[in-house]
């Protein structure tokens, strides 16, 4: 739970170090500190040990899939924000995602202004204090 004040975390999931690069690039001047996870195992390593206010994760992982792992940090906390991504594909993935618990989908290559509108919106339907988880 994210105490008032308190900073918010960002936790990239995937291997891909441009990504990785521009998720930092975007969060620091939201705010965000940022936590990374090259794989399902790492993230939800994580997850144990911290609670993100936002979740920015690939869907095509190594040894699981990105949506099987959406739906377990859904489970785990319904008051993260879920942010998916995947290379340019049918609208049934992008629907799979949202169905999963994301709240946005953005295709790779991720484009800064693109992820810094998701993490904008993804900001502002956390929770901001205790009383509103």
């Amino acid at each position: 739970m994210m105490q008032a004040g308190a900073t918010k975390t960002l936790l990239v999931v995937g291997p891909d170090p441009e990504t990785q690069a521009l998720a930092l690039e975007q969060a620091k001047p939201r705010g965000l500190s940022v936590i990374i996870a090259s794989d399902p195992h790492g993230a939800m390593a994580m997850l144990d040990m911290t609670v993100p206010a936002v979740v920015l994760s690939d869907l095509c992982l190594p040894e699981r899939t990105g949506l099987s792992m959406l739906r377990d940090i859904r489970r785990r906390g319904s008051h993260i924000a879920l942010i998916a991504m995947a290379e340019q594909g049918s609208d049934a993935s992008m629907l799979e995602a949202l169905r999963a618990g994301a709240i946005d989908y953005l295709y790779k290559p991720v484009i800064g202004l693109q992820l810094g509108m998701a993490l904008d919106r993804a900001l502002q339907v956390i929770p901001q204090t205790v009383v509103d988880v």
